[in-house]
């Protein structure tokens, strides 16, 4: 029997049940209510029970524990952003089509739980955040070296670290993938709002001076992420021959 199926559980809204699916073999996407389910596929009539990428109950369980343990002044690094990273690694999946299983698996939760550490601290979070992954993985019975690779792939994010692995550049890039969207302008006013709660205030010229610089040398790691950017002219702020690989001092 193939197995042509992947488990998003995209839905957010509480009701883990609803959780979306991918074929694998026409590309068409549904929402079904059983997520451990043999299904069949409405338009092509494939057939498989599908993989479980991520547990959607512990997805919802893990988006409202960030719902109650992070202050509401991180209103950038808060739930929805959570939300945007786990689907932007869903997105970006289908293009690595060298990626295990494992690989997937480790980087939804990995994406799930990377900014948890704010329920913590700000500076230093992604650390915090690796550490209570881990102890949540750990209670999921995920292995040692997966445990392990979750970690890795969290601090994969600390602005000063050069991704160099195909995984590491997929969690760098979902974290950012905002930059590419034509969201990218409403998630800089929620930074611009979130610093200033944390006492770091900018003038209108000061924060667009920020803005243009980051953009200028921003780029992402996977070249048709940043394809997608340039024809959605995102890249309306980019400074003309002005490039770098994540040198330049980040806003988040």
């Amino acid at each position: 029997v193939p197995n042509p199926l992947e488990i998003a559980p995209l839905n957010s809204d509480s009701r883990y049940q609803q959780v979306e699916y991918v074929c694998k073999s026409c590309g068409h996407k549904a929402f079904v209510s059983d997520a451990f389910s043999t299904v069949k596929c409405p338009k092509c009539g494939a057939i498989g029970k599908r993989t479980v990428l991520l547990d959607p109950r512990l997805y919802f369980n893990i988006v409202e524990e960030i719902k109650e343990t992070v202050p509401e002044k991180y209103c950038f690094h808060d739930w929805r952003h959570t939300r945007e990273v786990v689907e932007a690694v869903y997105r970006i999946i289908p293009h690595c089509p060298q990626l295990t299983v494992r690989q997937k698996r480790c980087l939804l939760f990995a994406a799930l739980t990377h900014d948890m550490g704010f329920s913590v601290t700000a500076d230093g979070h992604e650390a915090e955040s690796a550490r209570i992954a881990g102890e949540i993985a750990n209670g999921c019975e995920y292995s040692k070296k997966d445990i392990l690779f979750i970690q890795s792939l969290i601090m994969a994010t600390v602005i000063t670290y050069r991704p160099r692995t195909l995984c590491e550049k997929i969690m760098r890039d979902a974290d950012l993938f905002h930059l590419g969207t034509g969201r990218r302008k409403e998630r800089s006013l929620l930074l611009r709002r979130e610093l200033a709660n944390c006492g770091q205030m900018f003038s209108d010229d000061e924060w667009q001076l920020r803005e243009t610089a980051f953009m200028a040398n921003h780029h992402f790691n996977l070249s048709w992420i940043e394809e997608e950017c340039e024809q959605n002219n995102v890249r309306s702020t980019r400074l003309s021959g002005s490039r770098c690989h994540n040198g330049a001092s980040h806003p988040l």
